[in-house]
């Protein structure tokens, strides 16, 4: 992951899958092409022998997100080594749009790695108060309050995908 993520945002946002365990060489090759270019990472919270670790892991395997001020096209996106395809709607755009270019540009402000967000109890619910979930715009489905995690929608050209996001909670 390239660590010298602009402040402002990129006005052009793109997606590429890539084989599996490539995604951090096609990104190298993207940012020496001028693009800054992110492996989504996820912070975790893990129990184990009965203390919580904070473990990093890909939060979505093969893809890449790249973010640029200049337009480009199919063939510059494909070249990359390691890259399987280029994300594209019908009609052949590769420019991300609506609620996928919203996540592309979440994971941007969150510079590529989304943490553990602060929760507290209220009532019976959890509510979010503090981290990167806060400002999400996609819909928590499922909270695990033992595991400390929530399952989040996330949607990447149309496809729907469930990544559990871990929370510390504050009594």
């Amino acid at each position: 992951m390239n660590e010298s993520i602009l402040l402002r945002e990129p006005q052009y946002v793109y997606c590429v899958f890539c084989k599996g365990g490539a995604e951090t060489r096609a990104a190298a090759v993207y940012s020496a092409a001028g693009c800054e270019a992110i492996v989504p990472m996820i912070e975790k919270d893990v129990r184990k022998q009965g203390v919580w670790q904070r473990r990093r892991h890909k939060m979505l395997p093969g893809y890449t997100f790249l973010y640029s001020d200049r337009k480009l096209n199919y063939d510059e996106l494909r070249s990359a080594g390691g890259t399987a395809r280029v994300l594209r709607y019908g009609t052949g755009e590769c420019e991300l749009r609506d609620t996928d270019r919203e996540f592309a540009l979440w994971l941007y402000r969150n510079k590529g790695c989304i943490g553990v967000s602060v929760a507290v109890k209220v009532g019976t619910r959890i509510l979010i108060t503090g981290g990167p979930l806060l400002d999400y715009a996609g819909r928590i489905k499922e909270v695990n309050r033992s595991k400390r995690i929530a399952k989040v929608e996330v949607s990447i050209e149309d496809a729907v995908r469930n990544v559990w996001m871990s929370f510390e909670r504050l009594e």
